[in-house]
């Protein structure tokens, strides 16, 4: 796959940047907004796109 969409939990996050593919984060509660901004920040994904129920 060229990209995968999720939400932004540590151990998504780091199986994502293990197997090196590109990322957008959708965080929604907890932990997620933190590692969004951090990838985001290291140039790992695109600024984090916004749960919207």
């Amino acid at each position: 796959m060229s990209a995968v969409v999720h939400h932004g939990g540590g151990g998504t996050t780091a199986a994502t940047l293990a197997a090196g593919t590109s990322q957008v984060v959708c965080p929604f509660v907890a932990g997620q907004p933190h590692w969004a901004q951090r990838m985001h920040a290291a140039g790992a994904a695109p600024r984090p796109l916004p749960h919207r129920p």
